[in-house]
């Protein structure tokens, strides 16, 4: 199954110390969850700061950086709303 979805992330909300420099420009780890029912605006698509096991064992708070919808799917189901 193919999925295109569509979200806006909040570059004020990214933590600057977790930007990792690589040798061909800087990144920032994500952790993106596509859920099957929509939320009441209609997004099912969520964007976090990725998380180390030390922040998930400690139970930080996650910080979200965006909401999305998916767009397109290429699977064939009458009960997705998208």
């Amino acid at each position: 199954m193919a999925t295109i979805a569509s979200a806006s992330i909040n570059f004020d909300k990214i933590d600057q110390s977790k930007l990792i420099q690589g040798k061909n420009g800087q990144y920032f780890n994500v952790t993106i969850t596509i859920n099957d029912e929509p939320d009441k605006f209609g997004n099912n698509v969520t964007i976090v700061e990725s998380q180390s096991v030390e922040e998930r064992e400690a139970k930080k708070t996650k910080n979200y950086l965006a909401n999305g919808k998916v767009i397109w799917t290429s699977e064939k189901k009458n009960d997705l709303p998208y």
